[in-house]
């Protein structure tokens, strides 16, 4: 594994971060709101999916399987962008990004992480453009995916800066971090 990712890998962990997040007022509504609108145009462009907000309260279950993709980021901030779903989701995304009519067929299950992966490195991009502006330049970590155990999704979850939305009737938690400038 890269420093790079290895630094991710500690950012990821970090109790004491600068997160970027939702429930707690880390963020401010205006930030909440364009993380949403990033999250609803990349699934619309995307996936041609459509991304709606549980009403407060709705209770979010744990998934039997799921996935967690990540992608890392450096330049004039450096971060982390996490997207966890069920493990359905991901053949159901590569359904719809292939133009499958059966989510169940081989080739949705066969390319599901992979989808998730690109789906969360389109995300990093237009996130960290909406953070930091057009003119910021960023590198960006080959997305990670993996697989989320009951335990981890309701800590991921449970997380002050997770972003919680329903998606095609499936949970899909967003997390945006950033650990500081780069020196």
């Amino acid at each position: 594994m890269s420093d790079d990712l290895e630094d991710f890998d500690a950012l990821d962990d970090r109790e004491d971060s600068d997160d970027l997040g939702g429930r707690t007022g880390a963020m401010t509504a205006e930030q909440i709101a364009n993380l949403g609108q990033v999250l609803c145009d990349v699934l619309d462009g995307f996936g041609f999916m459509f991304a709606e907000i549980p009403e407060p309260g709705a209770p979010l279950p744990t998934p039997s399987a799921a996935l967690v993709a990540r992608v890392g980021f450096t330049g004039p901030q450096n971060g982390l962008v996490r997207v966890a779903v069920p493990g359905a989701f991901g053949p159901l995304l590569a359904a719809n990004v292939l133009g499958l009519e059966d989510t169940d067929s081989p080739e949705a299950a066969r390319f599901g992480r992979d989808t998730l992966g690109e789906m969360a490195n389109v995300m990093a991009g237009r996130v960290t453009t909406a953070l930091f502006g057009a003119q910021a330049v960023f590198d960006f970590a080959m997305p990670e995916v993996r697989d989320l155990s009951n335990a981890e999704w309701r800590e991921f979850a449970g997380h002050a800066d997770a972003l919680i939305f329903q998606v095609e009737g499936h949970p899909l938690l967003l997390q945006v971090q950033t650990g500081g400038q780069t020196p």
